[in-house]
């Protein structure tokens, strides 16, 4: 399940409560508040719990997944012509996958849970239509640079 689902989720199961808090927020001083016990308000909750453990554990892995691709760029153990799908068992999935209009390539994008799709730092690996890397980088974006940490292929020396 991924992020914007999950965000998603949350809002719909606590809708219930926050109409309460709402209410109450907006009430005057001088007005008794009647509190309405809502039918579905512990079950949300109690929903919205179990929705805040399973986002916390997916951005505990993104980040895990985050560091290890890094952790292969820095160490330069990734490889031009690579598989796609040994780089996944590998190193875990990429937080979003971006394909190319004309079906071309597709770029992976790997970030930590402290960074934006926006901003922050994040790590991108460009694979050809067969599927085989073609490049990858580190960058550190924010709202008007982005500046370019580790890329790759290095040069073969030879």
């Amino acid at each position: 399940m991924n992020y914007v689902k999950i965000r998603v989720m949350i809002l719909m199961t606590a809708l219930p409560a926050l109409m309460v808090l709402f209410a109450a927020g907006n009430a005057r001083a001088d007005k008794k508040v009647k509190w309405v016990k809502s039918p579905t308000g512990v079950s949300s909750l109690m929903t919205l719990s179990k929705d805040m453990g399973k986002m916390k554990r997916q951005l505990k892995k993104e980040t895990r997944d985050y560091d290890d691709i890094k952790e292969a760029i820095v160490g330069l153990d990734l490889k031009k012509g690579e598989a796609s799908d040994d780089i996944e068992r590998r190193y875990g999935s990429p937080a979003i996958t971006l394909r190319e209009a004309d079906g071309g390539g597709v770029k992976w994008v790997y970030k930590p849970a402290s960074s934006s799709y926006f901003e922050g730092e994040k790590a991108y690996l460009f694979f050809d239509g067969e599927g085989r890397l073609v490049k990858w980088e580190i960058v550190e974006q924010d709202n008007k640079k982005r500046s370019v940490l580790y890329s790759g292929p290095a040069e073969d020396p030879r």
